[in-house]
């Protein structure tokens, strides 16, 4: 199973993260690709583990997103000791931003 190989887990963790992130339907090149992308980006195997709906994510998106906040030091932990995966997707991520007049919008 690929997901085993990629991110070195047990096939029942592959099994569960296939489910809890609804990868069903998306092709095993898709996802190789967009785990080797956030592991190059900063993200461990741990965290794509842990919060497996970030496959579903624009890879560039987040990228960019993950960039912003190692720069302003928000990205100094693993994002699964976060209360919530928001903060790499939308408003608690502006909300912390503004005062630096950062947009990921554009």
């Amino acid at each position: 199973m690929m997901l085993m190989e990629e991110l070195k887990t047990t096939e029942e963790d592959a099994r569960e993260i296939i489910s809890k992130g609804h990868l069903e339907k998306i092709q095993p090149k898709f996802i190789r690709y967009k785990i080797a992308k956030y592991k190059e980006a900063g993200l461990s195997n741990k965290d794509i583990i842990i919060r497996p709906v970030l496959l579903m994510y624009s890879e560039d998106r987040l990228i960019k997103r993950i960039k912003y906040l190692r720069e302003l030091g928000f990205m100094d932990f693993n994002i699964y000791n976060l209360v919530s995966t928001e903060i790499l997707f939308e408003k608690y991520v502006q909300q912390l931003l503004n005062e630096r007049k950062i947009n990921f919008n554009n």
